[in-house]
């Protein structure tokens, strides 16, 4: 929502992404709640719906398959963001848009990359949790 905001009010380019990445980060690290949150993805869905919404259209058949053939939301999570980062910079060459949107496809994937630090770790360890019942290769469930 905050990055529609800067649109309505008339805000460049510059202003959309640091409102995006301001975003992604404080739904993450929030300091009412300990500088603790959730991973990015949620608004970074939401600045990219704004920024860009080809994008998402790019990206999001990616994230349903990689979570629907591993069952780890993590995956999705990470394959969706790197390709989206990919597809971003693609997107601002071909198109012309201006390049602090590089800066945009760079740090938002960076930024949920970063908050995903333990689950990637978990992968490497192949412990990460799954979704749907227990009782799947690593004994565990829920989202990542």
């Amino acid at each position: 929502m905050v990055v529609l905001f800067i649109v309505v009010i008339g805000g460049d380019a510059v202003a959309q992404v640091l409102a995006a990445l301001a975003a992604v980060v404080g739904h993450s690290r929030s300091p009412f709640i300990g500088f603790h949150g959730g991973r990015g993805v949620a608004p970074a869905t939401g600045g990219a719906l704004v920024i860009q919404p080809l994008l998402l259209a790019a990206i999001f058949p990616i994230f349903v398959i990689s979570i629907a053939i591993t069952r780890i939301s993590s995956i999705g999570s990470l394959s969706a963001s790197a390709a989206g980062g990919i597809a971003m910079v693609v997107i601002t060459a071909v198109t012309g848009l201006p390049p602090i949107y590089y800066v945009y496809a760079v740090g938002v994937p960076g930024l949920i990359w970063l908050f995903h630090a333990d689950n990637i770790e978990r992968l490497v360890r192949g412990k990460e949790r799954r979704l749907g019942p227990r009782g799947g290769a690593n004994g565990s469930s829920g989202a990542a």
